[in-house]
């Protein structure tokens, strides 16, 4: 479900002295950083970081765009009560470039500080093994804690290899060539309770958050989790030692996102499953509906309470928010969106990525 934010392959290929790529280079010594390919000709230490100022790692689609109104760069600090479209931070990203060391000495350390900690992977090409550690943000007296360790194989000099690291749904990958070399579902994996990922993602202790009615109780009215300003947005960086090298296909895409609430849709509507006193399950016989444009789609958790028809209250299912599965009578058979850049009423489709879903 990862979704692009931005790959050096498509820098512009005669930049104008306006454009500013989200990258920038830590010591001197980097080239290329407007264009598709980056080059390194130190043998120090260095760090290409996100500039995340440049492009936010947020929850906005570029096809949104359609819309006049929608700034794809638009920062979560915009104001409440703005009528504009309010960005997300998103902390699970995925990272990767395709590296070509002159010599098999690089260490190549991907790093995404998200949720009060920082998570990193330590793979050394010339011993051929691969880590994925993680650490509490800003506490240098607490060393780091290897989450596990694997082999990666050659990485020689001259050649490119794809290098790709993981932070999603609470586990750390690391991928050489596509291939998972650490890491994953179950060796990668950190352990939070919600509580605990909703503390470590807004750097609000968890009485802080269910005591806060800024703007709603969460229950009849949209409540703090609402409030992008109050998340803590990412840090994404590259670290290398050991060079020169050369980068390509330098790459950030961030995991599918669902918003809390939608106010230019739904106003300050309570968001079913969006406050711990406002927490609806589901039965054996019930499915929640994700709409398929997450930032400005009214999907199940905001349907109102009286949307059920009466038909369907009386004699199949009274719960609001949810589907029956006595209702769902199709499946999914092509894949239609994302549509071409234009501002049309009905967007026109690519029939280049127009496929089936079989």
């Amino acid at each position: 479900m990862f979704l692009p934010v931005y790959n050096s392959r498509f820098a512009p290929i005669e930049p104008k002295p306006s454009f500013r790529p989200p990258v920038r280079g830590s010591t001197p010594g980097w080239d290329g950083l407007q264009t598709s390919t980056y080059a390194y000709s130190g043998d120090g230490e260095t760090t290409l970081e996100w500039n995340s100022e440049v492009r936010p790692i947020t929850d906005r689609y570029p096809y949104n765009q359609l819309s006049k109104s929608f700034d794809l760069f638009a920062q979560p600090t915009i104001p409440l009560g703005s009528n504009q479209p309010r960005p997300f931070p998103v902390s699970d990203i995925a990272m990767s470039v395709n590296i070509r060391p002159e010599d098999e000495g690089v260490v190549l350390t991907p790093t995404i500080e998200a949720r009060g900690m920082v998570f990193r992977a330590v793979v050394d090409a010339s011993a051929g093994t691969a880590s994925v550690e993680m650490k509490p943000d800003q506490d240098e007296a607490t060393g780091w804690v290897t989450l596990d360790t694997g082999e990666t194989g050659t990485i020689g000099s001259g050649a490119y290899t794809r290098v790709e690291f993981w932070h999603v749904d609470q586990a750390l990958y690391v991928f050489i060539d596509g291939s998972l070399v650490c890491g994953g579902a179950e060796s990668g994996a950190y352990s939070l309770t919600p509580a605990e990922r909703a503390s470590a993602a807004t750097a609000m202790s968890y009485d802080q958050l269910r005591a806060d009615s800024s703007i709603g109780n969460g229950v009849s009215r949209a409540g703090v989790f609402s409030r992008p300003d109050i998340y803590v947005a990412p840090s994404v960086r590259w670290g290398f030692s050991g060079g020169p090298f050369t980068l390509t296909n330098v790459s950030i895409e961030r995991d599918i996102s669902y918003q809390v609430s939608l106010p230019e849709i739904n106003g300050a509507m309570a968001t079913r499953g969006a406050h711990p006193n406002f927490f609806p399950t589901l039965t054996d016989d019930e499915f929640f509906m994700c709409g398929d444009n997450s930032p400005r789609s009214a999907d199940g958790r905001l349907w109102a309470e009286d949307s059920i028809i009466p038909w369907v209250r009386e004699y199949i299912d009274a719960t609001p928010g949810v589907v029956n599965r006595d209702l769902v009578v199709g499946k999914a058979f092509v894949v239609y969106f994302p549509s071409l850049l234009r501002d049309r009423a009905i967007p026109t489709p690519d029939i280049g990525r127009v496929r089936w879903i079989w």
